[in-house]
């Protein structure tokens, strides 16, 4: 069941409605209905066969289908609804970037957008390809939210139709709770947990202030990044983005050109020609008009602390809350590998702002496995010889005390050692074995 709260508690960059649809879906998981791809086709009343197609190459021109939700592996959505695999598009784009065949590359897409998880590496990889073919992302419907993350990284962004929908620049999430279904089957979970936020945000209660407030700076945070990266493909300052594109709206048509989104309307067929009589030669983009800046000026994109700092206090506060609370968490961490006799290690390590908790774990075993060490050398080392007492020939002269063993002394002393550490004390070898001397008499 965790794999599924995963999900539905997952950041998306999706439209609202594709959302409440997958949340509809996975929250039949949670009430034990049957929500394979053969329930779902009874209850819909039609076959789900929708699979993402392969690219096929045009005249030269290779067309990346991209349509449905978006993951970076899918799974009943592909059936659904057309799902998109951000492996599979990365794979087919890689296949077709090698491919000498293919003098250019058209992403075809249709889709609500999806996970931010995989969006952004895959945007990266177009991004990273641009220079070496011309590529070209056309909205064939709906562009929204990931969709649009992942066709900005294109070289240019073509709308088919006045009635395209394009935009929704945001990042949504939600929190799931289940104690009432529970409550209600009897059920009574107790979360058994280290980290003060580990179990912050829980679907067996109620969501906190606290909680609430934790979910809504990761979503923050990764809204800055869609803002600054969309800012980046489109080589524009970020609070041009900000202002005009990235309020969560859906634009549609000529909107979506004047807010800077997309560059011209074109049908599919009519960018593939173009694309063809261009040949190798990287598609000329038209500037995009806005209040900012005339057509003729070269824009340019102003990502430094500073920048962000004085241009975007809201976006900068976000950063700083996020950082301050991994840094926390990583604090915390590591105070808690403390064991006794090594709390200077702790001390080095814990502000170091680098070193994890499991790397702190690490460091503090490897240092009580040598001290152990040292301590059974030393007590080895200590240890005395005790010679035994001749026996006389007179049978007056008192019975000599029986002699002490080195190896039983040695053992003993190696005990309390271990005995004290236990109760937090640090006792010397040399000590050690006077005790267990002392004890065998």
């Amino acid at each position: 069941m965790s794999k599924v709260i995963d999900v539905v508690n997952a950041p998306w960059a999706i439209t609202q409605t594709m959302l409440g649809t997958i949340t509809d879906i996975y929250m039949s998981h949670l009430r034990g209905e049957r929500s394979d791809i053969a329930a779902l086709e009874a209850s819909y009343g039609k076959t789900f066969d929708n699979k993402q197609e392969n690219y096929q190459v045009i005249n030269g021109v290779a067309v990346l289908p991209v349509h449905g939700v978006m993951a970076k592996r899918m799974n009943m959505f592909q059936a659904i609804s057309g799902g998109v695999s951000h492996e599979i598009v990365a794979a087919d784009f890689r296949d077709a970037m090698a491919n000498s065949k293919v003098k250019a590359i058209v992403l075809d897409v249709d889709s609500p957008g999806g996970t931010v998880h995989g969006t952004a590496e895959l945007a990266d990889i177009i991004y990273q390809a641009r220079g070496e073919k011309p590529i070209t992302a056309v909205a064939n419907g709906l562009m929204a939210s990931a969709g649009y993350w992942l066709g900005s990284a294109a070289d240019e962004v073509v709308m088919t139709s006045r009635t395209t929908e394009i935009g929704s620049i945001g990042v949504v999430t939600q929190h799931v709770e289940y104690s009432k279904r529970d409550q209600a089957n009897g059920v009574t979970r107790t979360d058994i947990y280290a980290g003060e936020f580990k179990r912050l945000v829980s679907g067996a209660k109620a969501l906190s202030a606290e909680g609430k407030g934790y979910i809504q700076a990761q979503v923050d945070y990764l809204y800055a990044v869609f803002l600054s990266t969309v800012a980046k493909h489109h080589g524009i300052n970020a609070e041009q983005v900000h202002t005009q594109m990235a309020d969560g709206r859906i634009f549609i048509g000529e909107q979506g050109i004047e807010a800077g989104l997309a560059t011209r309307i074109a049908p599919l067929e009519q960018v593939i020609e173009d694309l063809v009589t261009t040949g190798s030669t990287r598609v000329a983009i038209t500037p995009r008009a806005s209040a900012a800046h005339s057509p003729k000026e070269t824009p340019t994109m102003d990502i430094s602390k500073e920048s962000i700092e004085t241009d975007h206090p809201d976006l900068a506060a976000a950063f700083r809350a996020e950082g301050a609370t991994a840094e926390s968490q990583r604090i915390q961490a590591v105070a808690a590998q403390a064991l006794p006799g090594h709390e200077a290690l702790i001390e080095s390590v814990k502000y170091d702002g680098k070193t994890t908790g499991a790397e702190a774990a690490v460091l503090v075993l490897a240092a009580e496995k040598t001290a152990r060490q040292q301590a059974v050398a030393d007590i080895t080392a200590d240890a005395p010889v005790v010679p035994v007492a001749a026996t006389g020939s007179d049978e007056d002269e008192p019975e000599a005390p029986a002699p002490m063993d080195p190896a039983a002394i040695g053992a003993r002393a190696k005990q309390i050692v271990a005995e004290q550490a236990k109760l937090g004390h640090t006792i010397s070898a040399s000590q050690a074995v006077k005790l267990a001397q002392k004890e065998a008499k």
